[in-house]
């Protein structure tokens, strides 16, 4: 009776953990998409406001890495190196001119190819330099942390293309809302990968001396 009573018990407890452990990663990437969100509107004020991006996500990393401040100015940093690069050093440029040019029609939407390439390159580039700066600080509290870099540079597609798809038919000031929705989904997934053995090990301290 007693083992019967144990191994439910047990079950229950997986149960709890299951969902308790669901819930924080899903709270994960809701507020990390929200973030990127909010910075895209903070940046839309001023030039000078962009290279604060990194606060907004300091701000929901640090409930889940502890002594992350350098987070913010590695971010920054970033920012600054891949506006040096792009546009300073006139990359973009070149990028532009590299990029294939013609028109495709999807779903009856008439698409510049120059225009999805251009954006697609750019922010690949940007998002890459910046994942850099960030992995910096980030190897020194996580495992493969290395994955972060890659991450940046799939979101880094991801927003450039969607900002270029959805350019012709929604409104200017949606664009790079949608475009932060794409790459905050993405990186969101793979910080979800990076933190889950960290978020379940403390969840299983919590419940254990609870």
């Amino acid at each position: 009776m007693k083992r019967a009573r144990k191994f439910f018990n047990n079950i229950n407890a997986d149960h709890y953990l299951f969902k308790r452990l669901a819930f924080s990663l899903l709270s994960l990437w809701f507020w990390w998409v929200v973030a990127n969100l909010i910075n895209v509107m903070i940046g839309q004020l001023s030039f000078f406001t962009m290279p604060m991006f990194g606060i907004l996500q300091w701000l929901v990393l640090r409930k889940y890495i502890p002594h992350l401040g350098r987070w913010i100015l590695a971010s920054a940093y970033g920012w600054i190196t891949a506006y040096l690069i792009i546009y300073v050093f006139k990359i973009g440029e070149k990028i532009v001119e590299i990029a294939p040019q013609g028109y495709l029609l999807i779903l009856g939407v008439t698409v510049n190819i120059q225009g999805v390439w251009t954006y697609i390159l750019i922010m690949f580039l940007a998002s890459t330099v910046i994942g850099v700066f960030q992995w910096l600080v980030l190897r020194n509290h996580i495992r493969y942390a290395i994955w972060w870099i890659f991450a940046s540079c799939i979101g880094g597609v991801a927003r450039g293309g969607a900002i270029a798809l959805v350019l012709p038919i929604v409104d200017p000031t949606l664009v790079e809302v949608i475009g932060s929705l794409a790459y905050g989904t993405v990186t969101g997934i793979a910080l979800i990968g990076l933190l889950k053995t960290r978020i379940q090990r403390h969840l299983e301290q919590q419940m254990y001396w609870s």
